[in-house]
């Protein structure tokens, strides 16, 4: 009879005990899942912060590069040297503004001469530039100038001229430039026609 009772108090422990452990062992296996759950959501948002870094890379490389648009001006100095036969040398003044994406509308001023001999002009130039969505922006244009020639007798004339060359820009509101230039000057009364070309290096900065 004591063996038996003590079976039967043995079972009724087991019973009560049983619940109680059924009970710790959910409560273990929520905190793990928790846990769980908590690092894959980590784990997603630094995933989605790498899947947006390309994006943000590009948008900072993109603030860099040149906006040549609707609005927005251009002051520009260049200039160019000859000391092959005698000193020859040009340097002009810009200031323009784009009338639409690429195209520069403005007006120059500049000086040129050889040796002592100086000549001034003023006039207008128009320039075509093709966005590479690069930092490199290749450049066509032209001009049209008043051309006072001092040389002894003083005489004034057309100066036309066709440009091409290239900008690069060190970052998006200032750029250096290099062309090749050819100009015909047409004369007046006193004066001789004549053709010339050159090579010009400049300094741009947009505003």
């Amino acid at each position: 009879m004591k063996t038996k009772s003590r079976l039967i108090v043995t079972a009724i422990s087991l019973a009560a005990a049983a619940p109680l452990a059924l009970s710790q062992a959910g409560a273990a296996t929520s905190s793990t899942n928790g846990e769980m759950s908590s690092s894959t959501g980590a784990i997603g948002e630094a995933g989605q912060g790498l899947t947006h870094l390309p994006s943000r890379l590009g948008q900072i490389r993109n603030s860099e590069l040149p906006i040549l648009a609707l609005g927005v001006q251009e002051l520009g100095l260049s200039g160019s040297f000859d000391w092959s036969n005698d000193t020859v040398y040009r340097t002009d003044l810009t200031y323009g503004w784009f009338v639409s994406d690429c195209w520069l509308f403005g007006i120059k001023t500049g000086l040129s001469g050889v040796n002592s001999d100086v000549s001034v002009l003023a006039g207008l130039f128009v320039e075509y530039n093709y966005l590479t969505g690069t930092k490199w922006v290749p450049f066509a244009g032209g001009s049209a100038s008043y051309k006072r020639v001092d040389n002894g007798d003083s005489n004034d004339g057309l100066d036309t001229t066709l440009e091409f060359g290239v900008k690069y820009f060190l970052r998006s509101n200032m750029a250096i430039s290099t062309s090749i230039a050819g100009g015909w000057f047409t004369a007046g009364d006193n004066g001789d026609d004549g053709f010339s070309s050159r090579v010009n290096f400049g300094l741009r900065y947009y505003f």
